[in-house]
């Protein structure tokens, strides 16, 4: 499973409409403020359903993906960091293990 993080504006946005979502409709709605956003976020297909109407409101209905996005960043940053501690760990024992043989080599008169 891939994830791509989207641009943090987004995901700002993102939050508030996984925050305001209603637990019976699954919809967002009223979103005025944020109306580009949402449709960028809704080109991305982060909405199943995506209404604007006359007077500037969007309302949307968030996908299982969308509604998941923070879990998932929050994992995808923890497997991060964990490939950057081995991957300075790795350079560590590699530097170790130089130094360790000039210091071998310098007693054995080398």
């Amino acid at each position: 499973m891939e994830f791509e993080p989207i641009d943090e504006e987004l995901e700002q946005v993102l939050k508030e409409i996984v925050d305001s979502v209603d637990e019976c409709s699954g919809y967002a709605d009223d979103l005025f403020d944020h109306k580009m956003e949402c449709r960028a976020l809704n080109s991305l297909g982060f909405f199943e359903d995506y209404e604007e109407y006359i007077d500037g409101a969007v309302s949307v209905r968030p996908t299982y993906e969308a509604m998941k996005y923070f879990d998932r960043k929050k994992r995808w940053k923890a497997e991060q960091n964990k490939n950057a501690i081995k991957e300075v760990g790795g350079k560590v024992l590699d530097k170790g293990v130089d130094f360790a043989a000039v210091v071998v080599a310098k007693a054995a008169g080398l």
